[in-house]
């Protein structure tokens, strides 16, 4: 009798550390789903600064050359592209 409730003893354990290994594979899943969407994240956000340092120094190529471009064209120019001064009487 002691050995069969033993027994019934040992199966309740074996149930319960069968549903804990339950849980805990299931939290480990989650852990691993949320590691992988933060590293995710985080690549996403250093392609964006990559590409904002890309398009600021595009613009400021930009502004450069068409301050060059007009600087040489003086003569042939009205007015500043910058400030939008009158060449003609504003000198």
């Amino acid at each position: 009798m002691e050995l069969k409730y033993k027994n019934h003893e040992l199966e309740k354990i074996d149930k319960n550390l069968s549903s804990i290994e339950s849980e805990i594979k299931a939290k480990k899943e989650k852990l691993e789903q949320v590691y992988s969407n933060k590293k995710n994240k985080n690549h996403i956000i250093d392609q964006l600064r990559f590409k904002k340092k890309d398009i600021r120094a595009d613009n400021f190529q930009q502004i450069t050359f068409s301050l060059q471009r007009s600087l040489l064209n003086r003569g042939s120019e009205k007015e500043c592209p910058v400030c939008g001064s009158d060449f003609i009487h504003g000198w």
